[in-house]
């Protein structure tokens, strides 16, 4: 950041022997970017404002600068706002200009489908002397509270300093997905224990709801739900210990969006936890749940998995786990 006391520190040393290296940027400009890969991608990001806290409590204030933008596919990396970080300085005692950055109201569109992101809060910090720094506060639901879903993008950023200028970026974990790279498919179903109901007697799910369900509801129903053929999910997992990055999309289905994607996270907690067990590392694949609706072709079948190849469009084939199998 360059304070007044920064611009006389380097005045001073101006007269010091060719070779004192310059100042890394030539300004504490923010470059906020997105990358929508393949999606239609529309939010809004918000600077200043958010959760602040001081001697008077903590509080939501309102963004002090907030653009809304709509980026189509193809068109690589984007600027969506250039904004200068010494406009947010805290008192001198702090030396620090910091301030919240979020990304919310994020809806994805592309290959037929529709899918809700989830809202980012970002702090970034420009301290007196040093480089600015970027740090995760939090990832909501799409409106920007509560839990994300299994059904919504979950959005990733970058934060570093390409061509000497600060950028912080957004981006989604996968581009639309494709029948064109799948390596392989499995279809599986679900059962509850005996004398287990679904949804808890003292939950209500409202259709409109449905890709909402609270967190503690979601985490019931994945100890309430067992999985058939489970050694069919373990194959899964070994297809994708095999091949680090690929991409895991699952389709939930179902007459009731709410029930079919708490199944679908029963599902994936499951396939996560035996890629674990196989020595696979489940932060390196991206997920991605989708409700699929209640089709016909699909009755009897919960979820499908399917593994989607991060540079390769073979079709390998596809493996069945179904009611009965």
């Amino acid at each position: 950041m360059k304070h007044a006391v920064l611009a006389a520190t380097v005045a001073a040393v101006a007269i010091l022997p060719v070779g004192l290296a310059a100042p890394a940027h030539a300004s504490n400009d923010l470059h906020i970017r997105v990358d929508p890969v393949d999606w239609t991608w529309s939010g809004t990001i918000n600077v200043g404002g958010g959760p602040t806290c001081d001697a008077g409590g903590c509080r939501d204030e309102a963004p002090l600068i907030s653009k809304s933008f709509t980026v189509g596919p193809g068109g690589g990396l984007q600027d969506i706002l250039v904004q200068s970080i010494s406009a947010f300085d805290k008192p001198l005692e702090d030396r620090n200009a910091a301030v919240n950055v979020t990304i919310t109201d994020n809806v994805f569109s592309g290959g037929g489908l529709t899918r809700k992101g989830t809202s980012l809060l970002i702090e970034v910090v420009d301290p007196l002397f040093g480089d600015m720094s970027a740090a995760l506060i939090g990832q909501y639901g799409e409106d920007g509270s509560g839990e994300p879903t299994p059904d919504d993008i979950r959005i990733q950023y970058s934060f570093g300093e390409p061509g000497g200028v600060y950028e912080l970026k957004f981006y989604p974990p996968m581009g639309v997905p494709s029948a064109q790279n799948v390596t392989s498919a499995a279809d599986v179903s679900v059962d509850s224990p005996a004398g287990m109901r679904f949804p808890p007697k003292d939950t209500t799910i409202q259709p409109e709801s449905g890709s909402a369900l609270a967190a503690n509801t979601r985490a019931r129903s994945r100890a309430e739900y067992v999985t058939r053929n489970p050694e069919r999910v373990t194959a899964m997992a070994k297809r994708f210990v095999a091949a680090p990055g690929d991409v895991i999309n699952m389709h939930a289905y179902g007459p009731d969006q709410g029930v079919a994607l708490a199944r679908a996270d029963h599902v994936r907690a499951h396939l996560l936890s035996e890629i674990t067990r196989l020595g696979g590392d489940p932060d390196t694949y991206p997920v991605m749940v989708v409700y699929a609706g209640d089709p016909a072709h699909k009755k009897g079948v919960h979820v499908t998995i399917h593994q989607h190849a991060a540079s390769a469009s073979a079709d390998t084939g596809t493996r069945t786990i179904g009611a009965g199998a």
